[in-house]
């Protein structure tokens, strides 16, 4: 029987393959690409950085934040459907509602109010079920996505996955909002390419984890290259 790992790796291939096989993906577990432990963690990074955006009016970058907040939704989002257990997952529905308000903030009142929102979304239990779907911003995510590829690179250097795993939940995220799509076969093109994202990230993760890091430049040169194809088709789409 196959890992959760090979099924994963067979996804870098995604591109290539029918649509169906494409929908056939979207049942591979969550542990597959963000381990609960980098998962978690990352979510308690990104409330301390969101902290620190809005600390300090002068300092303050609402793009910044609402790129931020937008990413933090991702995580909340697929931490409550992960199949692997953590004491944060059931703060995970009331994380994703404080995020995705913090999205939808437009000046530094708002965001400091929707950042200490998110603080207290955090000590919360909820056992309310969630499902798979668009949350976020998927223009706020397309723009941050080259950053966590360029941040990922100097990481590696130091055998850490953490954004690794931002991309992969960011790919498998995005490919549930075709919003940037203006014809049926852009979206499933969008898809695939999330996807794609999600896979050759979680792919990165593996060979960290396992310390088989021969071909590690070759895979990050293969994810960089899956995010340049796909802002050559979307970024015209995408409102600047």
């Amino acid at each position: 029987m196959m890992s959760q790992w090979t099924i994963s790796i067979l996804g870098i291939c995604i591109c290539f393959l029918p649509i169906s096989a494409v929908r056939a993906a979207d049942s591979l577990a969550v542990s597959a690409y963000a381990p609960i432990e980098i998962l978690g963690a990352q979510v308690e990074s990104y409330v301390k950085t969101l902290e620190k955006n809005v600390k300090s009016e002068k300092d303050f970058d609402l793009d910044e934040v609402r790129q931020n907040g937008a990413t933090l939704a991702t995580f909340a989002l697929t931490l409550g459907m992960s199949d692997e257990e953590s004491p944060l997952k059931k703060a995970a529905p009331a994380i994703l509602k404080a995020s995705e308000e913090l999205v939808k903030t437009t000046n530094y009142a708002e965001a400091q109010k929707a950042v200490s929102a998110v603080r207290s979304a955090m000590d919360t239990t909820s056992d309310e079920k969630m499902e798979w779907q668009a949350v976020g911003d998927v223009t706020l995510l397309m723009r941050k996505v080259p950053l966590l590829d360029t941040r990922l690179r100097r990481e590696v250097k130091k055998n850490r996955a953490d954004q690794a795993v931002v991309l992969a939940v960011i790919g498998q995220v995005c490919a549930l909002d075709t919003s940037v799509a203006k014809t049926a076969e852009e979206a499933n093109q969008w898809a695939e390419f999330s996807r794609l994202l999600r896979d050759r990230a979680a792919a990165i993760t593996q060979q960290i984890q396992t310390k088989e890091t021969s071909d590690l430049e070759s895979s990050l040169d293969a994810l960089s290259e899956a995010c340049d194809a796909c802002h050559e088709v979307f970024q015209k789409n995408v409102q600047k």
